[in-house]
């Protein structure tokens, strides 16, 4: 569980790389969204079953999965 993404926890549950984060995706961008100009949250990807979750220092292991 090591992809970290940025995302919205506005309705529109919008997603950023970290290349793109970097980049300047920043803020949620989506005019319809409640959160919109607010900014992205930081979020590890699992890549085994795609669940995100704040990163726990105390486990780096996937709570869907059980995988590291």
């Amino acid at each position: 569980m090591n992809n970290t993404v940025y995302v919205c926890t506005g309705s529109c549950h919008g997603v950023a790389t970290k290349e793109q984060y970097d980049a300047g995706a920043k803020t949620c961008g989506a005019k319809t969204c409640e959160r919109h100009g607010m900014p992205l949250e930081r979020r590890e990807k699992c890549e085994n079953c795609a669940l995100m979750v704040i990163k726990d220092e105390k486990s780096l292991t996937c709570p869907n999965c059980k995988k590291a």
